[in-house]
């Protein structure tokens, strides 16, 4: 079985194209690997890659951005959240600095760091307002905490910027205790 690649993969491509042939080898093998399930070997060839890039500031970032996801899907959130700052405190564009806020709010909403969490959403949103299931996540970590207008002021926001989007639907319909929405990967192969 795959993993699906969802954000990481963005950036692991993003890298590739970046990076000399041999850097682009390695993390073109770090995505297999890590799309494999073999974290391990994808954090071998990404601790390669963040050594080769030394004095390349935005293939830094991406490299630490990468293995932070790979950290974090593993459930080695503080070593996921270290590389997630290390990468924003090297140069990104916009676009890399949003998601990398984004995933160290998960790694943090992840630790109950809540507050931590939700400025780095807000952040992320302000870089990036139209950023698909950003302000569904915020919205499921205000749930948790308890703040149920907010959540679904996240929910109904995201739904006015992408109305198929099926976890703010989900989130909208939980929250208000309405009947789920059909899951529109039912029935599919």
């Amino acid at each position: 079985m795959r993993r699906r690649l969802g954000i990481a993969a963005t950036a692991f491509v993003a890298l590739a194209l970046l990076g000399p042939p041999a850097l682009a080898d390695k993390i073109d093998d770090a995505q297999a690997a890590f799309a494999d399930f073999d974290d391990q070997k994808a954090l071998k060839l990404l601790g390669e890659a963040l050594a080769e890039s030394q004095g390349d500031p935005r293939r830094l970032a991406l490299a630490y951005f990468n293995r932070g996801e790979v950290y974090a899907s593993t459930g080695a959130y503080d070593p996921a959240l270290a590389d997630f700052t290390a990468a924003l405190a090297l140069p990104q564009d916009d676009g890399e600095r949003a998601l990398t806020l984004i995933s160290r709010a998960e790694a943090y909403n992840r630790r109950n760091r809540n507050d931590e969490a939700l400025k780095d959403y807000d952040a992320s949103l302000i870089l990036a307002p139209e950023q698909l299931g950003a302000r569904t996540a915020r919205g499921q970590l205000q749930q948790k905490i308890g703040n149920k207008d907010a959540a679904l002021a996240d929910f109904d926001a995201e739904l006015k910027l992408h109305p198929t989007y099926y976890r703010a639907q989900v989130g909208r319909a939980v929250l208000l205790g309405l009947p789920l929405p059909p899951d529109p990967t039912k029935g599919r192969r």
